[in-house]
């Protein structure tokens, strides 16, 4: 049985009350008893006040067995009425022990406590005293029974409800600790994912365009004007992008153009800027695209085109946008040299931390992502993400 402990250090008032009854009782014995019988009463209530210091201290067998402490405790109380039945007053002893009662017992055997002192109080006082007496005795310390046992309950529900505001109060800080701790963690992710797809792409755009204009330089120069100009623009436009990425705005290309427009304009830019052969295509039914969906087909995109321009030495690439009955596809695939298979392991190189990115974005909007090696020997690298949030134009 658990055992209830008197709340010492939250209720000092209450606590000392318990005392302070101890010795309202005490303080009547001397003037109504001769000093023999009044040596005896007063030894008696000093070992109940003894017994219930040792019970309090939380050392004692008494501490951890309540209906011990409160069995020889009545014993006492009731041994002290039956010599003395003239020293009413001993039977707030009684009150104390109804307070205890029920806060140290279950509720309910604390309320049957309750109910044995209430009737060994009457049986005492109308054992000792006439009816007429004893009725008004026994009522006012009955009363007081009541008053106490309900004023326990209430201290009783009053810490229980304290200790579940503190356990919860702990947990939501716990929960609260660790989602601020994932949304950094997905915010960290975010923008990883995001500066690899704008300034990775923009800054190997510039590069090229750069290369392209150093070797034109003494033979062609408005050719390598040109790519100069080529390379400022894309110097902008990479700026541009990463400071949307920062605020998490979707990409300038979607606010002013369809995804399919969107992909058209990559596929172009990306055939302008080399010699391979380039083709877009879109199949099935037009679809209305949530923002994150358009973002993530557009980023994979960008990505994959950024990876056939370093890694492929591809001659052939065509883009296919595809809206299937319950999902939309990307797929990018090219006649190059195929695709590593440490590529796709964490960290293994540039393009491995690309590949993980648009796995990452497909796994977000809980499509998947797939990229192989065609028997042809090319990669193909494809996306698919399933139509929640996609809407019929």
């Amino acid at each position: 049985m658990a055992m209830r402990v008197l709340p010492r250090v939250r209720l000092p008032l209450l606590y000392g009350g318990l005392y302070l009854l101890i010795v309202a009782a005490a303080a009547r014995v001397p003037s109504e008893l001769s000093f023999s019988d009044a040596a005896l009463i007063e030894a008696g209530i000093g070992l109940f006040a003894c017994i219930a210091v040792a019970r309090d201290s939380g050392r004692t067998a008494l501490s951890r067995r309540p209906v011990l402490y409160l069995s020889l405790q009545t014993a006492i109380t009731t041994t002290l009425l039956g010599i003395e039945p003239g020293v009413d007053t001993l039977a707030l002893l009684y009150v104390v022990l109804s307070l205890q009662a029920v806060l140290l017992l279950p509720q309910t055997r604390g309320y049957f406590w309750l109910l044995g002192l209430s009737l060994l109080t009457a049986a005492i006082f109308f054992a000792f005293y006439d009816p007429e007496d004893a009725i008004p005795y026994v009522f006012t310390y009955c009363a007081a029974y009541i008053f106490t046992g309900v004023l326990a309950t209430s201290v009783v529900e009053s810490e229980a409800a304290r200790a579940r505001s503190e356990a919860l109060l702990v947990e939501l800080r716990e929960k609260e600790a660790a989602l601020r701790e994932l949304a950094v963690s997905e915010e960290r992710n975010r923008l990883a994912r995001e500066i690899h797809d704008t300034l990775a792409q923009g800054f190997t755009g510039i590069v090229l365009q750069l290369e392209a204009a150093e070797g034109s330089l003494g033979d062609a120069p408005q050719e390598a004007a040109a790519r100069l100009a080529r390379a400022k623009s894309l110097a902008r436009e990479s700026l541009q992008e990463a400071r949307r990425s920062v605020w998490n705005l979707l990409p300038r290309a979607l606010e002013e153009h369809t995804v399919e427009e969107a992909l058209r304009d990559e596929v172009r830019r990306f055939a302008a800027e080399g010699q391979e052969r380039t083709s877009f295509n879109v199949r099935g039914e037009r679809m209305h695209l949530a923002s994150d969906v358009q973002t993530a087909l557009l980023r994979v995109c960008q990505e994959s085109l950024t990876n056939v321009r370093k890694h492929a030495a591809a001659t052939e690439v065509s883009v296919t946008l595809s809206y299937e009955a319950d999902s939309v596809r990307l797929q990018v695939l090219d006649n190059g040299l195929g695709i590593d298979s440490s590529a796709g392991r964490a960290g293994a190189s540039d393009r491995g931390r690309g590949l993980a990115g648009m796995e990452e974005r497909a796994q977000i909007l809980g499509g998947r992502f797939l990229a192989e090696e065609t028997e042809a020997g090319g990669t193909r690298v494809l996306i698919e993400i399933p139509l929640a949030g996609v809407e019929a134009k």
